[in-house]
C-alpha cells in the first residue's frame, strides 16, 4: 500500500483504490475493468513479473492490428525467488495464435471458441494486454473459481488473440499462491468470500459457455457451430471422470496443469528438483 501510495501521489496517471472491506478477487478483478476509461487494460498479479518493454510490445501489435482483443507475449514460470522453475506450466488458451509463423488467415469465430473450449490450457494469455471495450462487453468475471476459461471464450468471439515470441511475462508460482491451493473451499473463499464452491463446478462452466453463444454476435451457422463445440466439450471422457471421482466419491483427481503446480511447489519445499 505504501508503494502504491507513493507512486501515484507522484505521478497523477496513477490512481490507488483500497476497498473498506474485502470483497473477493472476483468483485476486485471486475470492479477494477468496469473503471477503465482507456483503449487498453491489464489485469495484474502481484506476484508475477513484465518485463520493462512487455506493455510496449503488446500495444504496438494491437495498434498494428484492429481485428485482435488481446495481445500476450511468451511466458515462463518462475518460482518464490524468481528462478526459472523445472516444470512448465501449459501457457496460453487454445485460440492464442503465435507471431508471426502461427498467424492465420482465416479464423473464425466459432473455430476460436472451440479452440478455447477444448484446449487444455491455463489460459495465461488472460493476463495480456485487452482492448478495454471488448473485456467489458463479455460481462467479465462470474463469482465461481475456474470462470477465466469462460471469459476467454467470450473473447473468442469478440476478437482473435495474438502471443509474441519474447519471452516478456514470468508467472509465478509458490508454496503460499492461491493457485497451489488443493483446498477448493479456501479457493471459493478467496474468489468471493462468505461463498463455498458448487458441488458441480462443471455445469456452471456449461452454463456460462451457453450464454457465451447465446449472448454473442453471430450468425446463425456460427452459433449452430459454437454449440456442437460444446457438444464435443461434453464428450470429453476423462474431464466427466474426473467430475464423477471428485463430486460423487470425494476422490481428487490432479492431472495436467494442477499437476504441474503441485511438481513446483514441492520443488520448492524440498529444494530439489521434480522435473
Amino acid at each position: 500500500e505504501d508503494i502504491c501510495r507513493r507512486f501515484a501521489a507522484n505521478d497523477e496517471r496513477i490512481s490507488y483504490i483500497r476497498q473498506a472491506e474485502n470483497i473477493g478477487a472476483m468483485r476486485n478483478f471486475n470492479y477494477l475493468a468496469s473503471l477503465a476509461e482507456t483503449p487498453y487494460f491489464k489485469w495484474c498479479a502481484a506476484d508475477d513479473l513484465l518485463e520493462p518493454t512487455y506493455l510496449a510490445s503488446c500495444v504496438e501489435f494491437l495498434e498494428s492490428n484492429p481485428d485482435y482483443v488481446l495481445c500476450h507475449t511468451s511466458t515462463k514460470t518462475i518460482g518464490f525467488d524468481g528462478r526459472e522453475m523445472p516444470n512448465d506450466i501449459i501457457k496460453s488458451s487454445g485460440a492464442s495464435e503465435r507471431v508471426p509463423n502461427g498467424l492465420r488467415d482465416s479464423y473464425p469465430q466459432s473455430r476460436r471458441f472451440r479452440d478455447v473450449l477444448l484446449g487444455n490450457t491455463a489460459v495465461m494469455d488472460l493476463w495480456g494486454i485487452l482492448r478495454t471495450a471488448a473485456l467489458q462487453d463479455t460481462g467479465l468475471l462470474r463469482p465461481y473459481i475456474g470462470y477465466e476459461k469462460v471469459l476467454m471464450a467470450a473473447l473468442s468471439i469478440r476478437g482473435r488473440f495474438a502471443e509474441l515470441p519474447q519471452q516478456l511475462f514470468s508467472y509465478r508460482i509458490h508454496p503460499d499462491s492461491m493457485s497451489s491451493s488443493v483446498d477448493k473451499d479456501t479457493r471459493q473463499e478467496w474468489v468471493t468470500p462468505g461463498s463455498s464452491q458448487a458441488a458441480y463446478p462443471r455445469f456452471q462452466y456449461l452454463i456460462g459457455y451457453l450464454d457465451v453463444i447465446n449472448q454473442g454476435e453471430m450468425s446463425v451457422a456460427q452459433k449452430m457451430l459454437c454449440r456442437a463445440a460444446v457438444g464435443r466439450y461434453l464428450l470429453q471422457v476423462s474431464k466427466w471422470q474426473r467430475v464423477l471421482m471428485e463430486s460423487v466419491f470425494g476422490r481428487p483427481i490432479y492431472d495436467g496443469n494442477a499437476e504441474i503446480v503441485k511438481a513446483n511447489v514441492a520443488t520448492q519445499r524440498g529444494g530439489g528438483d521434480s522435473s
